[in-house]
């Protein structure tokens, strides 16, 4: 496993900061066929590599008691070989992403509210278990990936706050392949919660 990364800061002025990270990783092993304690075969080498490269760049502008957060990101995934007694595999895809999110506080501080949203874009150029047949989504678009997210906080007092919050995300698809059952296509992962609590801060030791 070979893994490269990087990242830098540029802070243009009191106000704006952007940052920017690159990555790289290759991943190979070897699976071997065909061995067994009883015999003396010789067990055939089957290899596998995959190669993943990204790059993420994010702005943050701040004014006062307003904080706002925008991103994006892109991500090309590329393997080829045997891979988890799967005896074929070839892929190579991109996932493209972007993201804002927003921080306000009000009254000195007491209150702060925040929101934000992602939606990440996967797009296959090929994908195939098969060495003699390559038609499993070919050149497609995903549907994308959305996630919305709000909160609320409120600083009652130097000791107790109550805080809120809403998170809905749909999945969009569940993956290169389809997933069949009896029913069916397999609906995508989706999840809506809201969860709140109160807060008690007595004594830094806590």
């Amino acid at each position: 496993t070979e893994i490269v990364s990087g990242d830098a800061t540029v802070q243009w002025n009191e106000n704006h900061a952007t940052l920017a990270s690159l990555f790289s990783t290759r991943y190979e092993h070897t699976e071997y066929s065909n061995e067994s304690f009883a015999t003396t075969a010789t067990g055939v080498a089957k290899p596998y590599w995959e190669e993943t490269e990204g790059v993420s760049l994010r702005h943050n502008i701040r004014y006062g008691d307003t904080t706002v957060m925008l991103g994006v990101q892109s991500t090309d995934d590329e393997g080829f070989g045997a891979n988890n007694s799967a005896s074929y595999n070839r892929f190579k895809v991109n996932v493209l992403g972007w993201s804002g999110s927003a921080e306000q506080k009000l009254f000195d501080g007491a209150l702060i509210l925040d929101g934000g949203y992602r939606e990440d874009q996967k797009h296959i150029d090929y994908s195939s278990t098969s060495a003699s047949k390559n038609s499993a989504n070919n050149d497609e678009d995903m549907a994308p990936a959305k996630i919305y997210a709000f909160g609320a906080k409120w600083n009652i007092t130097s000791i107790y706050a109550l805080s809120a919050r809403y998170f809905n995300a749909d999945q969009g698809t569940m993956g290169d392949f389809d997933v069949k059952a009896q029913t069916g296509t397999l609906h995508a992962e989706k999840q809506e919660r809201f969860e709140t609590s109160l807060e008690a801060n007595y004594d830094k030791m806590f």
